[in-house]
């Protein structure tokens, strides 16, 4: 059986990989967004 801890620093691991993605998919949004109503 695979220890605990083990599978939990996997998913600790995963979820902050996810969790910086959507924090950079939000930061190049946001630029966007700036950047348009900048160029109106």
């Amino acid at each position: 059986p695979v220890p605990f801890g083990f599978t939990l620093m996997h998913i600790i691991r995963f979820c902050h990989l996810v969790y910086m993605k959507l924090i950079n998919i939000k930061l190049s949004f946001n630029q966007d967004l700036t950047s348009k109503l900048c160029s109106i």
